[in-house]
């Protein structure tokens, strides 16, 4: 066998190796978003948050032509998770950037399971607060309810579970 051979095939084997590995990492990541009822659009937006590059009155960094200040937007999400009604409940709190706490918007959501599918895929949209002012869904259609098998006072009493700043 050349040295040339003998490259090659450390590099082949490497490279099986390196993808088994890679393979392994993504099985992980899948067990482990399954085990914690972890939302994928949760997920979503911590790895991509909010491009929209809203155009604000506030200094940010320059854009390439230097004409507009920019000013992206971030959102953190606080996930309760209601263990008797099998629901998880999410706030999500929007602010005008990332160097200071002005809050511009916040939401709460339910999401449950529905069927035998493993991921959450029915929402109830509970409260926002936007500009101070709050946005309460209460009561909710019935439709919904059935959906989610609650009552108007146990939807309601979902207001609770918001972790609004």
């Amino acid at each position: 066998m050349t040295a040339f051979e003998t490259k090659s095939e450390a590099l082949r084997s490497y490279g099986q190796t390196a993808m088994a590995g890679l393979f392994s990492l993504a099985v992980f990541s899948l067990i482990l978003i399954h085990v914690f009822d972890i939302d994928t659009e949760d997920i979503k937006s911590f790895f991509a948050p909010d491009t929209s590059d809203k155009v604000v009155g506030r200094k940010g960094p320059k854009n390439k032509a230097g004409d507009v200040d920019e000013i992206r937007q971030y959102s953190e999400f606080v996930i309760v998770k209601h263990k008797t009604l099998n629901l998880q409940i999410t706030t999500g709190i929007r602010y005008d950037n990332s160097s200071d706490q002005n809050i511009e918007s916040q939401w709460c959501y339910a999401r449950a399971r529905k069927g035998t599918d493993s991921g959450f895929s029915v929402h109830l949209t509970i409260q926002e607060i936007n500009d101070g002012e709050t946005l309460s869904y209460a009561p909710f259609a019935v439709q919904t309810l059935r959906e989610f098998g609650l009552t108007q006072v146990q939807a309601k009493d979902l207001t609770s579970y918001c972790r609004f700043r």
